[in-house]
């Protein structure tokens, strides 16, 4: 059990909710097992299904009424690491370590796409300007891909408001193996850059 600012987290309530904390410390934890794909077999989220008039426990990952449904942001972190999966895990550094001042990264290839794929998860309250450098990898295309996940720490999905927190694509311009970019406060960014050949 432990304090994350007002809420406590580890203890069964039913303000223990998917909020854009909780999937961000989540995704923060991923990178961890990505980098670590050599000795990591396997992960699952549990539990997955709550209907809003019966449930045994909150932090649910999808839930329902008797006619619609709607994913957590939790979920939004699990689609985003699962669909962005690659063949070889890169090595990654920032600022000279994995995960110093509250960022956290990790990078894979994907051989079919012939992309780099790399997740950083930021979760200051302010957005960080960093120089990325991809070495190795090939030649990299000028445009890539950015798939952002971002918002309030308290933001929570509802039946309501199914999307309030959930993947937004944007291109990313100037891409080189030496570039800037900004990964805005309280976000998961998935970056997926092509090579070419």
């Amino acid at each position: 059990m432990g304090e994350y600012g007002s809420q406590t987290v580890g203890v069964a309530s039913p303000r223990n909710r998917n909020t854009w904390r909780t999937a961000l410390c989540e995704a923060a934890f991923m990178t961890g097992l990505e980098r670590n794909a050599d000795l990591v077999v396997m992960s699952c989220y549990a539990p997955l299904f709550g209907h809003t008039e019966a449930w045994q426990w909150t932090p649910n990952l999808i839930w329902f009424d008797n006619l619609r449904v709607y994913g957590t942001p939790n979920y939004y972190v699990q689609q985003a690491f699962s669909t962005n999966r690659g063949d070889r895990v890169l090595p990654v550094q920032v600022g000279g370590q994995t995960g110093p001042s509250g960022l956290f990264a990790s990078a894979v290839r994907d051989d079919q796409a012939k992309e780099v794929v790399l997740k950083v998860v930021n979760t200051r309250a302010e957005p960080a300007s960093v120089t990325l450098q991809i070495q190795g990898g090939g030649r990299l295309k000028a445009t890539g891909t950015a798939i952002t996940l971002s918002g309030d720490p308290d933001d929570q999905n509802s039946l309501d408001h199914p999307r309030k927190v959930s993947p937004v694509p944007s291109k990313v311009q100037g891409v080189r193996p030496e570039f800037a970019y900004t990964f805005g406060a309280h976000s998961l960014t998935v970056l997926r850059l092509g090579l070419s050949g």
